[in-house]
């Protein structure tokens, strides 16, 4: 009895993987994405502020934002779908209800720790 246990829990065990969320048909999309691999390497080459590959939502869609930290000073975000087309630009120098359709996923990249 306790070897069918055994073999029970072995075969849960295995048949478990984890699912790796995909992303425009790709589980990991700043490698296999050839626009957003292209702008790692840029920010790996040149990271002189904590700068971040970020997918959110907004309005239900999959999005693509570079995320910064404070002292880089942003002037907005750029939405990107996974073409690397702009979606819609947020500003903040003005009051845009925009900014709050967009909702934070996941980081896929950081070029330093912050």
């Amino acid at each position: 009895m306790k070897y069918i246990a055994f073999l029970i829990f072995l075969a849960a065990l295995t048949s478990c993987k984890k699912d790796q969320p995909q992303t425009c048909g790709v589980e990991d999309p700043v490698e296999n994405i050839e626009w957003m691999n292209e702008l790692m390497l840029e920010l790996q080459d040149d990271c002189t502020c904590w700068i971040s590959i970020n997918e959110g939502l907004y309005k239900g869609e999959i999005v693509f934002y570079l995320g910064a930290a404070p002292a880089c000073e942003p002037a907005g975000v750029t939405l990107l779908d996974c073409e690397g087309n702009t979606v819609e630009l947020i500003r903040f120098d003005r009051e845009d209800d925009d900014v709050f359709n967009l909702e934070f996923v996941r980081t896929l990249y950081s070029c330093r720790e912050y």
